[in-house]
């Protein structure tokens, strides 16, 4: 099988067209793993609890896995433990995703040229597509930013607290935790081979280049795959046929 971390309803288009004949399984905590997590939880504690259920569904490689944005790291981590324990990761598959480490040394090097870029990114795309079909992607996006603000002040607060508020639901306290623990990760070297699925439609500057923001680590082999459309309708229809294509021959099919 190939298990997609925290795979949810987002993903569930690339799933159906990887077909019948191959098992396409999402790998989440459930709400008994959810119990143990504290704000102090690191993405390695997290990913090894990940392992152990991975593990119980497959015991032995080789493996296929990956992720998509923040979950693609998870991947890049549960991939290292399975390494050390021996087994075959025979594909690490990173949706998008960006190496958190390089991501803040980037983002203090050149913070106000990645949010021009960023902002004539959104520009452009909107007078090319049209204001008026662009207004609700612009809107995803001013919704996102606000709830990535939100949290980053919960933690925030939760820190100086010492806790998370146990009176949260309990997906705002794993989407808190694992914010946490994504932003704070350093992924070590990783010797295996790494592939990268990488939008066509994001801002010019370097950034935004999941691609290079993993090659410092990766001493493996690194295949890059440009998918066209943004972070998210590269799951969409045209797109995502492309994805499955590709993951269907990473994958030998």
């Amino acid at each position: 099988p190939f298990f997609c971390v925290r795979a949810g309803a987002f993903i569930r288009p690339l799933a159906k067209l990887m077909g019948p004949n191959q098992p396409f399984l999402g790998l989440g905590l459930s709400h008994e793993d959810r119990k143990w997590l504290k704000l102090s939880s690191s993405l390695e504690e997290i990913a090894a609890q990940l392992v152990i259920t991975l593990r119980e569904c497959q015991p032995e490689g080789p493996y296929y896995i990956g992720g998509w944005c923040h979950d693609g790291v998870m991947a890049y981590e549960i991939a290292q433990q399975l390494r050390d324990q021996g087994q075959t990761v025979s594909l690490l598959a990173l949706f998008d995703s960006q190496n958190p480490a390089w991501g803040r040394e980037q983002s203090t090097k050149s913070g106000i040229r990645r949010r021009f870029s960023k902002l004539k990114h959104h520009f452009a795309t909107a007078f090319s597509n049209g204001l008026k079909s662009s207004l609700p992607v612009w809107r995803k996006g001013v919704t996102d930013r606000l709830n990535r603000i939100k949290r980053a002040r919960r933690v925030s607060l939760a820190e100086r607290e010492g806790a998370l508020n146990e009176t949260q639901p309990i997906d705002n306290v794993l989407e808190d935790t694992l914010f946490r623990a994504v932003t704070y990760y350093r992924p070590d070297t990783y010797p295996g081979p790494v592939t990268v699925f990488q939008c066509k439609d994001r801002p010019a500057d370097i950034y935004f280049n999941s691609a290079e923001s993993w090659r410092p680590v990766v001493a493996g082999e690194m295949r890059v795959y440009e998918i066209p459309g943004n972070h998210r309708s590269m799951f969409l229809e045209p797109n995502v046929t492309i994805v499955a294509g590709l993951l269907e021959d990473c994958m030998g099919g």
